[in-house]
């Protein structure tokens, strides 16, 4: 062989070794790629995955829970596809009043929604490769160790909508497991509740954010259940205040004995709205339509603007945001010392008040530099007065516009209901005005056989510093009497203001004399026969104890 020949074999092995190391770098390097893009897109991170990776896990468990060759060859081999319901009736209301078409693709990740196999105690079974058989009783205490968090966020994201199977679990897991069977009574009832409840709200009708809320839009799991980092206003709604979204139609929730239409699914929120009466937060904030209150922020389209953390804040806290803020710690205790200050000004151990748990550091941390402790006994109000401030959107889907205007037209048109001029009127007005929310009243010679707050003036002797007339303008204007007074202006009747006026002014110690009207309401001079308003009084220093 020449030496030409040679030098033209050795150029010819040196391309092709080039050729072969270009050739499978490139292909290495598109698997890579391939790989890379894969995971990233399939998202194993639990709180990012898509519903490619969600469709994936649903055909792999219902093919196995498939007795049919047929139709598991079929779930296998069905398409990835985007399940989109779009919402006629129900369009996604933004905080400024206008709305948006409702969109949800919820079951692009839920796919198993409607599928009645797919319990907890079948996914479970699947996914552990038929090693671990759960009787229904016990899937939630499997589910509640760490050490099975996959499968326990594949028994969320797969799992039937409870009432689509045989049973229910309500405990623990902040969602109720569908299960083959409830192992109570109490879960069986709970099960019965939600299957009429699906069967008047079909998917193909209502979609699911209009009574779970989230982004229906989103196809990643953490954009659309939303996080307290995210800015935008409706996450997910926990289960606890799943009442909020029904009261978009159901105006009508209060209890049994108001004589309206009581839902057994909104309990919540008629206790809710239950508490806005009896502590008073009708007096100071104003619900279109529902409350007059003229002191603190209106509430009318609360829901809309806030999420429910913030409202939770606000109630454990009120001065969270403004340190002047007026509004009581009704669920809060002041701690002094080793002691805290109970509603009715007692100091008691602190060893004595079991701290609640509220699950936010951020509101734990603001209570402690304000020296204030949360009540674990006050956790039920809390959600239930968070539940029924969400329900305030100042609109609904069962009424019209001009129903809706009709509506507080005629609330606003109402006039006071007259109540009995007798002290024992008087009693029963003071409790259910909620006056005992801020004022503390006991037996004039024994004063700590009473209750009520310590926000406003203790009223046990009342009847021994102010006259009856006194009393009663008070409860007319109390800023015209105390300039500084956060006392809301109640929308009481001329009979019901001297029905309190009389209870309040039978607080009088055994050898008191009562109060005359010129020695405390100096020179307010009252029309003869004519209710006395907007007339600027000059009670008696000595006597002003508010």
């Amino acid at each position: 062989m020449s030496s030409m020949q040679s030098r033209n074999m050795s150029q010819l092995s040196g391309v092709s070794i080039i050729t072969k190391f270009v050739f499978w770098s490139t292909l290495l390097l598109i698997f890579t790629i391939y790989v890379v893009v894969k995971s990233t897109w399939n998202n194993q991170d639990q709180t990012t995955r898509d519903y490619l990776y969600w469709q994936s896990q649903y055909k792999n468990v219902a093919a196995a829970l498939s007795s049919d060759e047929d139709v598991r060859e079929a779930t296998l081999s069905a398409p990835v596809a985007i399940n989109q319901v779009t919402v006629q009736q129900f369009p996604f209301m933004q905080p400024d009043g206008t709305s948006q078409q409702r969109v949800d693709r919820c079951e692009s990740c839920h796919t198993g929604l409607e599928n009645p196999s797919m319990t907890a105690e079948n996914i479970i079974k699947v996914m552990t490769g038929n090693k671990v058989n759960l009787r229904p009783q016990d899937v939630e205490s499997y589910l509640l160790n760490p050490r099975n968090k996959g499968i326990y966020e594949a028994v969320k994201v797969l799992s039937a909508h409870p009432g689509k199977t045989g049973g229910v679990i309500k405990g623990l897991l902040p969602f109720t497991l569908a299960t083959g069977s409830s192992p109570t009574l109490a879960d069986a009832s709970s099960g019965k509740l939600l299957t009429s409840t699906m069967s008047a709200h079909p998917f193909a009708t209502y979609g699911c954010t209009t009574c779970h809320y989230g982004s229906g839009r989103e196809l990643q799991q953490i954009k659309a259940h939303g996080t307290k980092n995210e800015a935008w206003l409706q996450p997910l709604m926990p289960s606890k205040f799943m009442d909020a979204a029904c009261a978009q139609c159901h105006t009508s929730y209060a209890p049994k004995a108001s004589k309206a239409t009581y839902l057994p699914q909104m309990t919540t929120i008629a206790r809710g709205q239950d508490l806005f009466k009896t502590n008073a937060c009708w007096g100071c904030h104003k619900i279109e339509g529902f409350s007059k209150g003229n002191v603190g922020p209106e509430l009318t389209s609360e829901g809309r603007f806030v999420r429910f953390e913030t409202i939770q804040r606000q109630l454990w806290d009120p001065r969270y945001k403004v340190n002047n803020c007026v509004m009581p710690y009704f669920f809060s205790h002041k701690i002094d010392h080793g002691f805290y200050m109970t509603s009715y000004g007692d100091k008691m151990p602190l060893s004595s008040l079991k701290i609640a748990d509220v699950g936010n550091k951020d509101i734990e941390e603001g209570l402690e530099v304000r020296g204030y402790a949360p009540d674990a006994a006050a956790v039920g109000d809390i959600d239930a007065l968070t539940t029924f401030i969400l329900a305030q959107t100042g609109s609904s889907y069962a009424e019209s516009q001009g129903q809706r205007i009709a509506r507080v037209d005629a609330y606003n048109a109402m006039l006071p209901p007259q109540a009995p001029k007798t002290i024992d009127a008087g009693r029963l007005l003071f409790e259910q005005s909620g006056c005992y929310a801020c004022h503390y009243a006991g037996e004039p010679n024994n004063p700590r056989n009473g209750h009520g707050g310590g926000v406003g003036p203790n009223l046990s002797w009342e009847g021994s510093r102010h006259s009856f007339q006194w009393i009663e303008e008070h409860y007319r204007n109390p800023q015209e009497f105390v300039p500084k007074s956060v006392m809301p202006i109640f929308p009481f009747s001329d009979s019901q203001r001297a029905a309190l006026t009389l209870f309040e002014a039978s607080h009088l110690p055994v050898g008191a004399r009562p109060v005359s009207a010129d020695q405390d309401m100096g020179s307010f001079k009252f029309p003869a026969g004519k209710n006395v308003t907007n007339k600027t009084s000059d009670p008696h220093v000595r006597y002003m104890t508010r």
